[in-house]
C-alpha cells in the first residue's frame, strides 16, 4: 500500500519513498506536499484544503485499484476475500505552512467513515 501511494505522488513504487512520512502493515501516512510545494510557491498549481482532499480522495482510489492484484500474487487471496478493505484517508492536517499531510489505512468497507 505505501509502495502504490507513493507511486501515485511521485511516479517511483517504494514504500519508503519521498510521499511517505510513515508506514506499517496496514497503514502509511503521506504527504504530497514535498513534491508539489515548488509549482504551488511559484503559482503554477493552486493548493487549497479542498484541493488536496480531492487529491487525496484520488489516491486512495487509485491504491484500492491494485490492491486485489497485490493480494492474488502475493498472498493467492481470492477476489471475493481481497476486494473487501478499501483505502479512504481518515485525517488530513494543515500545518501552519500551508503543508498537508493525510493518513490513510485499509479498512474493511463495513466500518463506520470517520470523515463524515
Amino acid at each position: 500500500m505505501s509502495a502504490e501511494v507513493n507511486n501515485c505522488i511521485t511516479g517511483d513504487y517504494d514504500h519508503v519513498g519521498k510521499a511517505v512520512i510513515y508506514g506499517d502493515t496496514d497503514s502509511v501516512y503521506f504527504s504530497a506536499w514535498p513534491i508539489l510545494k515548488d509549482d504551488v510557491e511559484s503559482g503554477k498549481l493552486e493548493w487549497t484544503p479542498e484541493k488536496a482532499i480531492t487529491l487525496y480522495d484520488q489516491i486512495c482510489e487509485q491504491a484500492n485499484t491494485t490492491f486485489p492484484k497485490f493480494m492474488a500474487d502475493a498472498f493467492h487471496c481470492p477476489k471475493t476475500r481481497s476486494d473487501v478493505p478499501a483505502a479512504r484517508w481518515r485525517h488530513l492536517a494543515m500545518r501552519a505552512d500551508g503543508e498537508p499531510r493525510a493518513g490513510h489505512r485499509y479498512q474493511p468497507a463495513s466500518e463506520p467513515d470517520s470523515r463524515t
